[in-house]
């Protein structure tokens, strides 16, 4: 029997057999993969600079990509932060997600006062790398700054743990 004739059948009958019963606890929902549309959470810069992979991996930056983080830590440094951004957005475009390019992309949007975004790119390089120390403290100042005292505290102890392995 369908889903539907079973329903249909339940729904007009006074009392329920326990045949319909019994056929009704074996009926499974069908799976759902969680964040299986990632697109939904991409902000809009990340929209415009084109697909990005997803990368769960906590290697470390290949070498031959080094030099383009490098180089957007170092426009960020000198507070070019709109050629930094790009430098980032386009890292992570041809390499996919990195923990450290989410990292710097939040330094630099809270530098830029853009506390929304970089809590959002923070969220991101934890996600990437739960033990990540400076990301853990960014985010729990930006916390602390919108008033949510103990979840920034929760961080700063997550830090502290980290720090000491």
């Amino acid at each position: 029997k369908s889903n539907n004739e079973i329903i249909e059948k339940n729904n007009h009958s006074a009392k329920p057999s326990k045949n319909n019963i019994s056929t009704l606890k074996t009926i499974k929902p069908p799976k759902v993969k969680a964040f299986s549309n990632t697109e939904q959470y991409r902000s809009e810069k990340e929209k415009k600079a084109g697909s990005v992979k997803i990368n769960k991996s906590r290697e470390s930056i290949p070498d031959s990509n080094q030099n383009l983080i490098q180089q957007a830590k170092s426009l960020a440094d000198s507070g070019k932060f709109n050629e930094a951004e790009t430098l980032c957005l386009k890292y992570i475009d041809e390499n996919g997600d990195h923990e450290e390019s989410f990292f710097l992309l939040g330094l630099i949007n809270e530098a830029s006062g853009n506390n929304s975004q970089a809590h959002s790119f923070y969220k991101k390089a934890l996600y990437l790398n739960p033990k990540h120390y400076e990301t853990l403290i960014h985010l729990s100042l930006i916390i602390e700054s919108q008033g949510d005292i103990e979840a920034s505290n929760l961080l700063k102890e997550r830090a502290a743990r980290v720090s000491k392995t």
